[in-house]
């Protein structure tokens, strides 16, 4: 059966637990291969069914259906977590880093007051810090906090503050870099090394800046700012980013997104858009290479180039394709002009292929189910699809093949759905890069659970955070295989992770006592003879 022209998975067998198969997704979306003119006709509310040419094939085994039968829980395993180190944040001004201490003296005489009393309306400078932090919290939840040169090196975005570097190896202030205006999302480059990292920051201002970020010789972490986005790039207003890729021959391939209004004719009322730039990246420059369109914003990007095989471009040199595949929840994305494919329940994935001369872009539905999660694994997407409430979660890698996305590898991850649908108050579900460890990451807690990888028990484990007087909100996360961070009011807090911490084993249940055997050492042959006699009387 079909639906909005979509094929329905309920006539084929489940997921099996660690399988690894090879699957092809039909495109979603026939795209033309020149934009046409942006009118009523191609408006997002009145896009044509969008059908798909192919099915989902995939194969199982028992024995995998048989390794996900055996997982039980999971369980608390305190040892999954060191205990927990701390580096105090920097304040918008000594005034809001230090109100809740200090102390004034009242005009009229020498009694002291709390400086925040003194105010007459509004909220305190740290109250505002905190508000504005849950706001980009909640626009880029995965943005405000990353690891970097190994998991070293904790980065923060901190609004009007600034970006903060911290060597967690060696726990001190922070090292503040200027980026021009409020700094709202950040993202590391993929494809850098443990001693030396690319890390991509946005601002209020519209403006993308690219940082190399390294070690000095007194063991600071330090930023050097390699290129950045100009004014003429034709964008301005809050941007955030998604991911950046470093690409052989393209330079650093970075994703951005911006909420824009709908400017389709006859359109009855404002509708917001999400609007992706595409740009690229060199030593000294930056270039804006494509914009797309989707009712949603991406969840995450992979980046990739090559030749485009076409010989040479007018400028003299090779000509680059450049590869970009998106994540999104209901929503495809198309170059402007053109109508993106949407499919309600389900996750889209998108590739887009830009040259010198064309933007084309076809959508491909994943199959339904929550999108929990969705990150780069390299030169892959991975994403994380749950059934609610009925436990397990199914991990696919997206990959590329020669005229199509492909399902390069699935395997199933028991409880992890579960876990999250029982959050209320979940901003984000966390996946380490190597897919061993998840953080999901709430409001006020960041709990952490082990991949079971085959076990009948999987370890758990929260990470322990501060209790302030502006309340412990978590405003950021990050994790790696061996560190979880996380980002709050007034401190940043980390963990290193021991993966070889395992839970107890449930004590076997205790064995019935032997009926062959009965108490005080009575022999159960002779006490049958009696009764047996004592019935005949």
């Amino acid at each position: 059966s079909t639906r909005r022209g979509f094929w329905s998975l309920e006539t084929f067998p489940p997921f099996s637990t660690f399988s690894s198969f090879c699957c092809s997704m039909a495109p979603a979306d026939e795209m033309e291969d020149t934009p046409s003119v942006c009118d009523a006709a191609v408006h997002r509310a009145a896009l044509r069914p969008v059908a798909l040419a192919g099915r989902l094939q995939c194969t199982s085994s028992s024995t995998d259906q048989e390794a996900a039968s055996l997982f039980e829980s999971y369980k608390q395993t305190p040892e999954l977590l060191s205990a927990t180190s701390a580096a105090e944040l920097p304040q918008p001004g000594n005034e809001a880093a230090t109100s809740s201490k200090r102390k004034a003296c009242d005009d009229e005489g020498d009694v002291p007051m709390d400086v925040d009393a003194r105010r007459p309306f509004g909220p305190s400078a740290a109250e505002m810090f905190v508000a504005e932090a849950c706001r980009r919290r909640d626009r880029c939840p995965k943005g405000q906090l990353v690891l970097l040169c190994g998991g070293h090196v904790a980065a923060c975005a901190l609004g009007d503050v600034g970006l903060a570097l911290y060597n967690l190896r060696q726990p001190g202030s922070a090292r503040i870099l200027a980026c021009g205006a409020a700094v709202l999302s950040l993202c590391p480059v993929q494809g850098g090394g443990s001693a030396e990292s690319m890390l991509l920051a946005s601002n209020a201002a519209g403006g993308l800046l690219l940082w190399r970020i390294s070690f000095t010789d007194d063991g600071f972490p330090a930023g050097e700012l390699v290129s950045r986005t100009q004014p003429e790039e034709g964008f301005s207003g809050e941007v955030w980013t998604v991911s950046a890729n470093l690409v052989e021959g393209a330079g650093v391939v970075a994703v951005a997104h911006r909420s824009i209004v709908d400017d389709t004719p006859d359109q009855q009322s404002s509708t917001l858009l999400s609007e992706v730039l595409v740009l690229t990246f060199s030593e000294s420059s930056a270039k804006l290479v494509a914009r797309l369109r989707g009712s949603r914003p991406p969840q995450a990007a992979s980046c990739s180039a090559h030749s485009s095989g076409s010989g040479s471009n007018p400028n003299g040199g090779v000509e680059v394709e450049v590869e970009v595949v998106l994540v999104s929840e209901s929503s495809g994305f198309a170059p402007s002009g053109i109508a993106w494919a949407v499919e309600e329940d389900t996750g889209l994935a998108t590739i887009v292929r830009i040259s010198e001369t064309e933007c084309q872009a076809k959508s491909w539905a994943l199959p339904h189910g929550d999108l929990l999660a969705a990150w780069a694994s390299g030169p892959n997407l991975a994403v994380l699809i749950g059934k609610g409430r009925q436990g397990s979660a199914t991990a696919l890698q997206i990959s590329v093949g020669d005229s199509e996305l492909q399902l390069s590898h699935c395997e199933e991850i028991p409880g992890l759905a579960a876990c999250a649908s029982a959050r209320e108050k979940l901003t984000c579900l966390l996946p380490s890069q190597e897919g061993r460890l998840f953080a999901l990451v709430e409001v006020n807690a960041v709990s952490v659970f082990r991949h079971p990888e085959g076990q009948a028990l999987a370890a758990t484990a929260s990470l322990q955070l501060p209790s302030t007087g502006l309340g412990y909100e978590v405003l950021g996360a990050a994790a790696t295989d061996h560190v979880v961070a996380a980002l709050t009011p007034t401190e940043l807090v980390w963990s290193t992770v021991d993966l070889t911490a395992h839970p107890k084993q449930r004590p076997a249940p205790k064995k019935k006592a032997s009926q062959e055997k009965l108490p005080m050492g009575i022999d159960r042959e002779a006490l049958l003879r009696m009764l047996d006699m004592r019935g005949e009387d």
